[in-house]
Parts: C-alpha cells; sequence; structure tokens
C-alpha cells in the first residue's frame, strides 16, 4: 500500500477531532487543484456518509472505483441503501429516488450488506417502582419501536404488570449496585438492529421519530446524542437542564455499557471504530430531577455514594469526577464539589462535551461558598482553554456581581446576553432563557437603573412565574422604588423556596419595620435566624424588637434558642443574665455573668453584672469582691463605687461605703443617690 495523501492525513486529523466540515474543506482545497484524485474523492464520499450526505457519496465513489478506499465506501452505501430501501417498505413510501441511487451502487459495486445491518428499533428500560410513570414512558413509544424491553430489578408495586399490558418483553435482574449490569441484561434480551435507551421517568418527544426513523438508516454510525431536556421544577417546563448523551446506538454483540453510575455506551462504539453523531430533531423529556421525585427516591444520596466509589476505584476518571461534582452541586455541599470539579478539569481531554459545565460547576461552588475572587480566575480559565460558554459567561456575571464590582458585571453580562447555546453543550438551558436576565437585573438594580431592572425580571417570571430569585430580586426593585407593599407581597411568596427563604424573611421584615409593623417584623426576624442560625443580624434584630418592646418571656426564649446552637459571646451572656435578673431568676443570671467573666476576664461589665446580682440575692459580702474587681478593671465606673458602696452598707462597712460614694461623686458630681447615700454613711459613721 503506497503513502497516504497528506491532505487525507490531515482531513482525517480533523475528522477525529469531529470537525467534519473542516476535513471537507481541506479535501476540497486539494481536490480543486487535482481534481482527479481518485484518493481524495474516495475520502471525500466517505467524509460525506459522516455529514449524511450519501447521494453525493455515490457520485465520488463512481468516479473513483480504484481509490484504495473505494471498497469500504462502498460498503458503508449498500448499507445505507439497503436500509433506507427497508425504511421504505416498512412506511409504505415508494422510494424512487433511492431505488435508483442503489441501481447505480449494485451495477459498479455488486454485493451484499453488512450481518447484522438493518432497522429494527428495540425500547430498553430498567426499572423498579416505576408504575408511577412507566405507562407515560410506553405510550409515547408504543407502536413506534418495534419492540419493549423492561427488566426489572425488584419492583413492589404493579410495575411488571404495566409492563406485560404493552407487550414488553420482562426480565428480571437482581440489583447488586450496577447500572451498566441491569442495562446489559435489557440489551442481551433485545433482537433489533438499534437500541433506544429510555428511563421510565422519561418520554420520547412525539415530533423525534422522523429522525429518529432517518437515524436508523445510517449504519455507519455506531449511535447518536439526543438531547435530554430535564425538568427541575415540580411544574412548568422553563427550568431545565440539557444534556446530549448516546440513546440511540446499534445493537452488536460487542454493544455493551460501562460504569456503575452515569454508566455509558460510548466507549464499547469507540473500541468497534463505530463514530457517532448528534441526531437533530429528536430529544427526550425526564421527568425524575423534579424534587419531589428526587426526595421520594433518595437519589441523590445513592448518586453520591455510588460515585465516591467510582472514583476511588477508578481516580483517573475525568467523567466520574464530573459527576460526582455535579451531585454535590445539587445537594449544595460547595467545598465537596470544589474538590470534584478540580480533579475532574486536571484530568480533562479538551474535546469533552462536559468541559464547560465543569468549570460552570467549579466557579458556582466557590463564588456560592464566599469565594468569588476564585471564580473569577476559573472563568477566565476556561475562557483560555477554549470552554468559555454561555454558562462560564454567566458566572462570571455572578462572581463580579458577588463581589460588588457592579460596573464590570454589567460589562460581562453584556457579552452573556449576547451568547448562544452551541450545540452539544451541557447545562441548565433557564441560563440562556431567563436566568441571566434575572441576574442582569439584579445588576441593574444595584446601578439604580430600576426600570430596566423591572423589565428584565418581568421578563424572567413570564417565562417561569415560580422562579424564586426573580420574584425576591423585583421584591428588592419595588422596595426601592417606594412601592413597599407590592414588595412586601413578593417576599412573602418566597419565604418556603430554598435558597431564597432567608434573605426574602429578613427583607420582609425590613419592610414590615418601615411600615410600623413591629411585631410582624420581629416576628420574621425570628424565623429569618431559625432559617439560617448563622445569621446574627437577623438574630440580633429580633432581640433588640423584643427588648425595645420589654418582652422579658420573648428574650429568654431568644437567648435559650441561641445557646442551644452556638457558644454564647461575652456581650450575649451579659445581656442573658440582665433578662433573667429581671425575671427574678438571681442564680441563673449569676451563672451567665460567671461564664462571662470566665471567657473574658478584663470585661468589668461582666463583673459588675455579677455584682448585681449577688446583692439582689442578699449576698453583700460576695458582690463586694465582684464590684471591686470590676473597679480595678474601670476604676473611673461612678456606678460601679456607688453600688460597692451598697454593699458595703449593707454589711455594716460604713468607712468603706463611705469612701466608695465619695469616688463615685468625684467621677460623676451629680450622682444624686450617691449624694444620698453618703450623707447616710456619714450618720452611721457618726453613730457608732
Amino acid at each position: 500500500m503506497g503513502e497516504i495523501h497528506p491532505q487525507v492525513k490531515a482531513a482525517r486529523e480533523k475528522s477525529l477531532a469531529s470537525d467534519h466540515l473542516g476535513a471537507l474543506e481541506i479535501l476540497e482545497r486539494a481536490l480543486s487543484s487535482e481534481s482527479g484524485c481518485p484518493e481524495l474523492l474516495a475520502e471525500r464520499g466517505l467524509l460525506l456518509t459522516l455529514l449524511q450526505r450519501e447521494d453525493e457519496a455515490l457520485e465520488c465513489l463512481l468516479a473513483a472505483p480504484t481509490a484504495p478506499e473505494a471498497s469500504r465506501l462502498a460498503q458503508v452505501l449498500r448499507n445505507y441503501f439497503f436500509c433506507r430501501a427497508s425504511m421504505a417498505t416498512k412506511l409504505g413510501f415508494d422510494d424512487a429516488l433511492g431505488r435508483e441511487l442503489q441501481g447505480r451502487l449494485d451495477a459498479e459495486f455488486p454485493g451484499t450488506p453488512t450481518p447484522q445491518t438493518g432497522i429494527r428499533l428495540s425500547a430498553c428500560l430498567i426499572v423498579k417502582n416505576e408504575s408511577k410513570h412507566l405507562v407515560r414512558c410506553l405510550k409515547s413509544i408504543a407502536g413506534k419501536v418495534d419492540e419493549i424491553v423492561v427488566v426489572d430489578t425488584g419492583s413492589t408495586d404493579d410495575t411488571v404488570e404495566i409492563a406485560r399490558e404493552f407487550g414488553a418483553v420482562v426480565g428480571f435482574f437482581e440489583w447488586c449496585d450496577d447500572f451498566a449490569a441491569a442495562r446489559n441484561e435489557s440489551l442481551r434480551l433485545a433482537t433489533g438492529d438499534w437500541a433506544l435507551w429510555i428511563d421510565a421517568d422519561e418520554t420520547v418527544d412525539p415530533g423525534s421519530w422522523n429522525a429518529i426513523q432517518e437515524g436508523l438508516m445510517r449504519p455507519q454510525f455506531g449511535g447518536y446524542y439526543l438531547d435530554i431536556v430535564n425538568y427541575m421544577d415540580e411544574s412548568g417546563e422553563n427550568a431545565c437542564y440539557i444534556h446530549a448523551p448516546v440513546r440511540l446506538f446499534r445493537l452488536l454483540p460487542e454493544t455493551t455499557f460501562e460504569g456503575r453510575i452515569h454508566e455509558q455506551i460510548i466507549p464499547s462504539l469507540d473500541r468497534m471504530g463505530l463514530p457517532c453523531a448528534s441526531l437533530k430533531g429528536a430529544k427526550i423529556h425526564h421527568f425524575g430531577y423534579r424534587p419531589s421525585d428526587m426526595a421520594e427516591k433518595r437519589k441523590a444520596e445513592r448518586a453520591i455514594r455510588m460515585l465516591e466509589r467510582e472514583v476511588r476505584e477508578s481516580p483517573g476518571d475525568a467523567f466520574q469526577w464530573f459527576n460526582l461534582a455535579n451531585a454535590y452541586s445539587v445537594v449544595q455541599r460547595h467545598e465537596d464539589a470544589i474538590q470534584a470539579a478540580r480533579k475532574c478539569i486536571a484530568l480533562l481531554d479538551p474535546r469533552n462535551a462536559y468541559a464547560s459545565l465543569a468549570y460552570q460547576i467549579l466557579s458556582c461552588a466557590l463564588t456560592l461558598s464566599g469565594r468569588p475572587a476564585e471564580a473569577l480566575s476559573v472563568c477566565e480559565e476556561a475562557r483560555e482553554r477554549g470552554h468559555f460558554t454561555v454558562l462560564n459567561s454567566f458566572e462570571l456575571t455572578h462572581a463580579l456581581f458577588r463581589l460588588r464590582r457592579f460596573e464590570e458585571a454589567l460589562e460581562a453580562s453584556d457579552e452573556c446576553m449576547g451568547m448562544t447555546w452551541p450545540e452539544g453543550l451541557t447545562g441548565d438551558f433557564s441560563i440562556l432563557t431567563y436566568k441571566r436576565h434575572t441576574l442582569r437585573g439584579q445588576v441593574l438594580c444595584e446601578l439604580g437603573r430600576l426600570n430596566e431592572a423591572l423589565s428584565l425580571l418581568d421578563h424572567s417570571l413570564s417565562l417561569d412565574p415560580e422562579f424564586a430569585i426573580a420574584r425576591f430580586s423585583k421584591g428588592i426593585v419595588l422596595e426601592k422604588m417606594g412601592r413597599t407593599e407590592s414588595a412586601l407581597d413578593l417576599y412573602e411568596s418566597c419565604f418556603e423556596s430554598p435558597g431564597i427563604a432567608q434573605p426574602a424573611l429578613k427583607a420582609a421584615a425590613r419592610v414590615c419595620r418601615s411600615l410600623g409593623r413591629e411585631a410582624d417584623a420581629r416576628s420574621l426576624s425570628e424565623r429569618a435566624w431559625y432559617t439560617d442560625p448563622d445569621d446574627l443580624d437577623s438574630w440580633s434584630e429580633w432581640v433588640s424588637s423584643l427588648e425595645r418592646d420589654r418582652n422579658i418571656d420573648g428574650l429568654l426564649r431568644a437567648y435559650e434558642a441561641y445557646a442551644k446552637l452556638r457558644e454564647p459571646n461575652t456581650a450575649i451572656l451579659i445581656n442573658w443574665g440582665r433578662a433573667l435578673q429581671e425575671a427574678g431568676e438571681f442564680e441563673a443570671a449569676l451563672r451567665c455573668f460567671v461564664q462571662a467573666i470566665q471567657q473574658s476576664p478584663g470585661d468589668p461589665n461582666a463583673h459588675f453584672n455579677a455584682g448585681d446580682a449577688l446583692y439582689r440575692m442578699d449576698s453583700f459580702s460576695q458582690a463586694t469582691q465582684f464590684y471591686e474587681s470590676g473597679l480595678r478593671l474601670d476604676p473611673t465606673n461612678p456606678e460601679g463605687w456607688f453600688m460597692l458602696g451598697n454593699a458595703m452598707g449593707q454589711i455594716g462597712v460604713w468607712q468603706g461605703a463611705k469612701l466608695a460614694y465619695e469616688q463615685a461623686l468625684r467621677f460623676d458630681p451629680n450622682h444624686e443617690k450617691a449624694l444620698a447615700n453618703l450623707s447616710v454613711a456619714v450618720e452611721e459613721l457618726a453613730a457608732a
């Protein structure tokens, strides 16, 4: 065999990187100067089959019958025309053009299709307790596929009966914490030429079947990427996450799934040298990520457990590190998501379809864990490595917003708003449709451009009326516009929304306080703190309101709640002790003050308050000790000297009392009580 033409080599390198159009451009440039070169023509024909332009590929073959790759190209076209004819027969369609083209091929290159070439389609499912979803799924494929295979892994409901009602081939598999093993059992039972991988909580979009039928006619491909639209909200379809795995693929003896979780079919297709293509016009709807389903089946916990096992056993698997980072992100384990995403990125192949999303997960987790400056660096790294998409532009804007660099955030938002969703991108599609509008609205609000902000937020809410961040952000805009009652309504609508409930409660408390509704404000501050006990501002607002209302019972409840969740600091212990004193619980108050002294021995207030508690318990001698220790720390405190004088007077030490009252008057000449008690001390000394 002679040496391969250099332009054929260059084209193949492009094609291996999935840049088929770039490869075609190389060949067409070469053919412009070598128009009759058989090697270039045959290579162009093979490439055209990957671009699904088989009619043109036939012309290349007929023009280059002696090319080294001619027989290979002829077989690819023979398989295609055979499947095309089979599909026409199945659909009752008279494909005159197809017969003509096949006739021309057979005249020059007679032969038979490759064994195991055909268009029969088996839908393959694995299930467990899926009676809630299965009917909907099977209705979407019944009458469209040639066979339905359902492998049950331990159902206790009527899942198996439902499958049988639809005429499914039913198999059973003992669950062993391995999705690939279960799915391979479904492939073993299938008899089709192709398999459609679908789950019980999914449906095939009705508009997909033409595209699927087109795909079945092209056995030059090992499989097809289909868009999976994952719905993330309980109802509605605007909040969605899109990814595109291979879900339609050829059923060959070597076709097997790999990976206990987030199993993949592509590695086996790669080993057979079968390329995959995107199946435009086909999509699957997935409902299993809705919160109720996730909670009911504890999917997140199971996924994390299995993925942690996967990366322990295969630490070099970038895909499973990505899946683990994504799983951590879903349950808001941000630090774990950061570590897993960094592992994934370090192992990334530049061609990985999930690279942009891996960078987004990392930058988002950094921002949400209070490290937006690091998130900026991650976004720029994604740009430098060629993975910067609308997802990363969104996170760049988000990080700048959190850093309060609003002018720069607006510039980043300009770029984000101009970006599109490239084919094959995996990620949160609602970023494109309305979340980027919400973020831009937040930025404009901070810049005082309230009307523009309001318009963007209204756009977001028109697409997803339940999007809590947009409702909350609109509330902020309306509050700044002075429309406080409308703002309050929006804040209240967010009280049950995870992630936004706490700031909504705080904002509602602020509005109620401005409207003079102190009791409502106090209750909301309490709820805000219970929602996020790390938010000490809400706790302080709650306590301050109770103090203004002189609500001692409420104060004691607030201090007790605080102490159950965290160690009280010195100031809190002192104020708690004072509230206990007002409630007449002097011994409990004293314990607070002593604990405060142990925490902060140099805080004179703790000593003075301990003295006050002992004084009110009639323990005057002990009280003098705490007043004296307090005065050693704060010797110019007139009230401390006054109370020392009182304690000494109670135990009959009138000379000491007289000196203490004189000191009190030295530092506060207008201290009327000290002046009156000094007269008493002088009289007692004179009478002694």
